[in-house]
């Protein structure tokens, strides 16, 4: 069994006896069910055995987080910088509205070649308050396009979080429609 679920998705259907007697739905992946396993030090997991399941399910429900989604515009301004090197470097400087108010501050690095190929990473911290909850958090761009493909990822940099935004984590969506800028955040908190 510890084989199968280090390789596919175990769906695992239980009943919680609990004042509300109700069903659960679990998908336990392989890394997780391993983490898992090994907060309770099993050598062999065995999910048929009571003692072990019980377990793994309390362990999985106490890190289960909720994702929740943050929309709103942002304003952007960039300032390149003068440095003597073949790929440029820009100041950013962010105005959030939305779900998320507040401001974004960072670098970013960026190339591109005679062909059109491009590449930008940037970090960019980020202030305000988000749904009601006032904090700080870090976020990372990796972008990427060429002549048929263009990639784009912004993530939360994991324990950067701070204020009521402390234990944050999660990705955002830029959005660039008819030279307006939209984001979707999905989050955890």
């Amino acid at each position: 069994m510890a084989q199968k679920c280090k390789k596919i998705v175990c769906q695992i259907k239980i009943k919680q006896i609990n004042k509300f007697n109700h069903l659960i739905y679990l998908s336990i992946f392989g890394l997780l069910a391993n983490q898992v396993f090994a907060k309770q030090s099993v050598t062999e997991p065995n999910l048929y055995n009571p003692s072990n399941f019980k377990q793994a399910v309390d362990t999985l429900q106490e890190t289960k987080r909720v994702i929740m989604i943050a929309k709103g515009q942002f304003d952007i301004n960039l300032s390149p910088q003068n440095d003597e090197i073949s790929a440029g470097r820009m100041l950013i400087d962010k105005t959030y509205t939305g779900d998320f108010t507040g401001t974004g501050s960072g670098q970013m690095i960026s190339k591109r070649t005679s062909s059109g190929t491009a590449v930008y990473y940037a970090i960019e911290e980020v202030t305000g308050q988000l749904n009601g909850k006032t904090g700080a958090f870090t976020l990372v761009h990796s972008g990427a396009m060429d002549k048929t493909s263009q990639s784009l990822t912004v993530t939360i940099l994991a324990g950067s979080g701070e204020g009521e935004l402390s234990n944050i984590s999660g990705s955002l969506e830029i959005i660039q429609e008819n030279g307006d800028h939209s984001y979707v955040l999905n989050y955890t908190l």
